[in-house]
């Protein structure tokens, strides 16, 4: 018997159904035995308080801070307001937590990401990195000319046999300084040509080059220059002969967050365009559209760096990225990205303030940026009042630039005015606000050590324009959706 079904019992944590495991039954049985008895275990029920106080310690302050409040002397508050206090505080805090398990997330898979790649470099370089593969020659060459023709590139086959002797001509920069008392005082440039054997004893020769992440450097190769893969080096000697550093990166292998980085600050001026730069871009993301999940992860990082950035810091390379990476329409978590078809259809990406119908268009083509809190209808499209609601609070909501804590207070704050049925008027009236004529939508910018409340929300709403009728028909149904997503996401079958 194996059992499988297991559930979350408040008093006994996690166990298994009853009847399908007999270790279960039994501490089921002996705790609740226990609790029940005549004569009650007062350890156990200490311990059991305790354990009640761990997981609704957010709430129950909350309850306690409320009643504070409302049992004060000169305070009129609502019979309803601690449990209101007590819920909008563990809201708060959780939202908080999942806010700070999703960057921790994002950390640790871009992390992952950057070692998987690491670790393909590293097997790479072994077989292929600067090598040049040729039949075997008697006598290695015993001069260096800077004249050295490049041959084309024969990656070694790693299927091959291991007793086939081979050798291996690596193009080295070979740079010098001349001494003093040479007649050349500045520094010369050569390419060493140097054949070791590949079945020769370790001390005989010469060992691969570390891979240092602060030494590699790495650019785009055409896949006309993709044959060719030369070893660059900086290294200066008081000999003729040269260290070889790391090599670049073969054509096919993906760059690292560093090396990413290392992108947008290449060149004189970053608001330029870049070719290079733009090549390598164009190369991870065809790449991440291929099914490889670094390179995918990578383009997101990019992504994700470009949004956080300002508009008038934004580099060309940024620029590129936000306008030109389409997520692949199978990218959804858990499963592998796959090429897709060149004959669909191609959408830019919209801006914040475009109308809904350019959002309606892009995410029925592009259904793995599906907004949260939308719904689908029975087509498969995003429902319209959905969408609309979902776009006027993108518009509406802090900027990125605003600290978290404000914007998720804010978000808070809207989803309980939302959320509550005619919400949105009971405030208007009750606070005296007016719904302004004309829709001027805005970021919200919040006021320092000013708490962002229901009404403070519905005030900045009504400043942008929104009516009473788009409040009932759009944002209240989505906002419904929206919570319920948040707390889906809690338990980690969501993302959010």
């Amino acid at each position: 018997m194996h059992p499988s079904h297991w559930e979350i019992h408040p008093l006994l944590g996690i166990i298994h159904v009853v009847g399908e495991c007999s270790t279960c039954d039994e501490y089921s049985a002996h705790i609740i035995t226990l609790k029940n008895s005549d004569l009650p275990d007062t350890d156990l029920n200490n311990a059991l308080h305790t354990l009640w106080k761990s997981r609704f310690e957010s709430y129950s302050d909350g309850v306690e801070e409320g009643v504070r409040r409302a049992t004060s002397v000169g305070l009129n508050y609502p019979p309803n307001f601690a449990f209101d206090a007590g819920v909008e505080e563990g809201r708060r805090q959780q939202q908080a937590r999942i806010t700070q398990l999703e960057a921790e997330r994002d950390e640790t898979l871009a992390l992952a990401a950057d070692v998987q790649v690491q670790l393909r470099t590293l097997k790479t370089m072994i077989h292929h990195a600067g090598i040049i593969l040729k039949e075997a020659s008697p006598e290695p060459p015993s001069s260096v000319s800077s004249s050295t023709a490049m041959s084309p590139v024969s990656y070694a086959n790693p299927s091959s046999s291991p007793h086939v002797s081979c050798s291996a001509t690596v193009l080295l920069p070979n740079t010098s300084r001349h001494s003093p008392t040479s007649p050349a005082s500045s520094t010369t440039s050569t390419w060493a040509k140097v054949s070791p054997s590949l079945h020769t004893s370790p001390m005989s020769s010469p060992s691969l080059p570390p891979i240092s992440p602060a030494t590699s450097s790495w650019t785009a190769i055409s896949p006309s220059h993709a044959r060719h893969t030369r070893i660059h080096t900086s290294t200066k000697s008081t000999h003729s002969s040269s260290t070889p550093a790391s090599p670049v990166l073969p054509p096919d292998q993906p760059i690292t967050r560093r090396q990413h980085l290392q992108l947008s600050l290449d060149g004189n001026d970053p608001t330029m365009p870049n070719q290079r730069v733009l090549d390598a871009l164009r190369e991870l993301m065809r790449r991440a559209h291929q099914g490889d999940v670094a390179a995918l992860n990578q383009v997101k990082r990019l992504c994700r760096e470009a949004h956080a950035t300002p508009s008038e810091h934004k580099t060309y390379a940024q620029n590129f990225v936000l306008s030109e990476w389409r997520n692949p329409l199978n990218s959804a978590p858990g499963r592998r990205p796959v090429l897709a078809h060149d004959n669909g259809p191609h959408i830019i990406n919209p801006r914040i303030d475009d109308p809904v119908a350019v959002w309606f268009r892009y995410f029925c083509v592009y259904k793995s940026s599906w907004p949260r809190g939308v719904r689908q209808d029975g087509h498969g499209q995003p429902v319209w009042s959905d969408l609309s609601a979902s776009r006027t609070f993108a518009r509406l909501r802090p900027s990125p630039e605003t600290p978290s804590p404000y914007r998720i207070e804010f978000v808070a704050s809207m989803t309980k005015l939302f959320t509550t049925r005619g919400g949105y008027e009971l405030t208007l009236r009750k606070e005296g606000y007016r719904i302004s004529p004309t829709r001027d939508f805005r970021p919200f910018e919040p006021k320092e050590n000013a708490p962002i409340t229901t009404d403070t929300v519905a005030c900045h709403f009504s400043a942008c324009g929104v009516t009473l009728e788009e409040a009932c028909k759009e944002i209240e149904p989505w906002a419904i959706q929206y919570e319920r997503k948040v707390e889906v996401g809690a338990g980690g079958s969501v993302q959010i």
